[in-house]
């Protein structure tokens, strides 16, 4: 497009930028895209100085792994892709039971909304497991785990990694403790509380660390954010 630029009649090239997101395609960068588990961890770290606490923990990877997985809470799961036999009659139903073969989703689900419903890694199982004559593709059992491997990154090394960043300021450490646990399971018809022992992280707030909350943190240097929106 062109325009006159006042009295001049030279003409003045004007570029625009048009960008066309589409559903699914994500979100626009926006600050602490990359960098939202330090904030949240400076958060807990003040809420540990604000209610006087001596410090605070972290679960293993492995430990929130087996928290989300599928195949604890669902026996067994149904997809009729689209253009198999079932789909065309009935349309692209997802179906999932539970561990007492309950019925607890039946619903309408294009192939680009399962990983909303079951997580990416099911999702991408299901879609690639064998068709039964009708074209319905089944996970059950082994098949609903997942190998949790994000959530190991994170747990087991990014945020360990900048807790022991923060904490050498202040003379503290990321260390490993155990703790009791208790969960109450099914035996033999009668509800039983079956305990041991989880090893967790922590970091210790310690008397300069909390001073120094106390006085405020830095929870992001805008000027980093900014630099790398403009990288």
């Amino acid at each position: 497009m062109t325009q006159a630029a006042g009295w001049n009649t030279m003409p003045v090239k004007i570029e625009t930028e048009k960008t066309v997101r589409k559903v699914g395609e994500g979100v626009p960068d926006a600050p602490f895209k990359d960098t939202w588990h330090q904030l949240a961890l400076k958060r807990a770290i003040k809420e540990a100085v604000d209610k006087g606490y001596d410090r605070i923990g972290l679960t293993t990877g492995k430990q929130q792994a087996e928290r989300y997985d599928l195949s604890k809470q669902i026996s067994k799961v149904y997809y009729s892709p689209p253009d198999s036999k079932q789909a065309n009659k009935f349309g692209t139903v997802f179906k999932a039971f539970d561990s007492r073969g309950h019925e607890i989703i039946n619903k309408s689900v294009t192939p680009e909304e399962l990983p909303g419903i079951v997580g990416k890694e099911v999702a991408q199982k299901l879609l690639n497991a064998e068709s039964n004559s009708m074209g319905v593709k089944a996970l059950e059992g082994i098949d609903l785990s997942v190998g949790g491997e994000g959530m190991k990154k994170y747990y087991d090394e990014v945020y360990p990694a900048f807790l022991e960043k923060q904490g050498k300021k202040y003379g503290a450490k990321v260390g490993e403790t155990e703790i009791k646990t208790g969960q109450r399971v099914q035996l033999f018809g009668v509800g039983k509380l079956k305990t041991g022992n989880e090893k967790v992280r922590y970091l210790d707030i310690t008397p300069e660390m909390r001073k120094a909350v106390k006085e405020g943190q830095p929870l992001a240097s805008m000027q980093n954010e900014l630099a790398n929106q403009m990288a």
